[in-house]
């Protein structure tokens, strides 16, 4: 059994390290700690999935902004908190890596994950609506969209959400550019065809879902596209829903199906299922990064 990070390390994080050539990079001592538990332990345990990686984040506080808190945008570390999204990026970036890489590895890799052609160029580059994470990140090489193969159906986004409450935004409510820019990346969303897996159809599709695949939640809440993601989980012939589930919670795994839990939520249409398409290491050139 895998021994779980937290609540075993201090408390007291190191100052935020700033570091390398092009681009800012906040994280703690402790962060490096535990990329360095999860490398050791995927050097004897190959065969692993994204939810074998999550396993090691059971526990972890949901704390919501994270990668909000710099005026100017950089790349943010945070393997000791998280929200769905930082979750879902953390384990993904960890997974996709060889055993043998290095924290500036781990942190180029999750560079390009959690922006737009993989370049930290401001806050529009990151991907903010997971539908376009999802697009994003397939066209990467990073994941495959499983969703229209487990007879997803059409799904129509109609982003808006961002640039409709621009006040719940540090970055948009008092810069025009960056909404304007929001605005655009939206348009481009619009456009874009993806698929969704009715939440009626949930309970007889959920069994073909593979284990560690990226669940991305559909909503009709107005202006948005996906409002919540995680992993799947199989165990025990049941497709489980490992997740950040909300402030003042911890990272945890349902002990109802997948289509149970997200029926729980009235506003829950249905899913999007993504697989991780493992030996697709950010190509960047290592010795761009330094950390410090």
């Amino acid at each position: 059994m895998k021994n779980k990070i937290f609540f075993c390390l201090c408390t007291c994080a190191m100052p935020v390290c700033s570091l390398f050539s092009a681009t800012n990079i906040d994280y703690t001592s402790e962060d490096s700690v535990i990329f360095e538990r999860v490398q050791t332990w995927k050097k004897t345990h190959h065969d692993n999935t994204c939810a074998d990686i999550g396993d090691f984040f059971l526990g972890a506080p949901y704390v919501a902004k994270t990668l909000d808190q710099n005026s100017d945008e950089r790349l943010v570390v945070n393997l000791r908190q998280f929200d769905c999204s930082t979750f879902v990026e953390s384990v993904l970036a960890l997974w996709l890596l060889p055993d043998n890489a290095s924290f500036a590895d781990y942190c180029n890799q999750l560079t390009a994950i959690r922006y737009r052609n993989g370049k930290c160029d401001g806050y529009c580059s990151r991907l903010h609506y997971f539908s376009d994470w999802i697009a994003d990140n397939e066209a990467k090489g990073f994941v495959n969209n499983l969703t229209q193969q487990l007879g997803g159906e059409p799904f129509k986004c109609q982003v808006n959400f961002m640039s409709s409450h621009p006040q719940l935004y540090a970055q948009l409510k008092e810069n025009s550019a960056n909404l304007a820019e929001i605005v655009r990346h939206e348009k481009r969303i619009n456009m874009q065809k993806f698929h969704f897996i009715p939440i009626h159809q949930l309970k007889n599709a959920e069994k073909n879902i593979p284990t560690g695949s990226i669940i991305a939640i559909t909503t009709q809440i107005d202006g948005l596209d996906i409002s919540h993601v995680g992993f799947a989980v199989r165990k025990n012939g049941k497709t489980l829903f490992m997740h950040a589930p909300a402030v003042g919670k911890q990272i945890t795994t349902t002990t109802i199906p997948l289509s149970e839990h997200i029926a729980l939520q009235s506003k829950n249409t249905g899913i999007m299922v993504v697989v991780p398409k493992k030996n697709a290491l950010c190509e960047k050139k290592r010795e761009t990064l330094t950390v410090n």
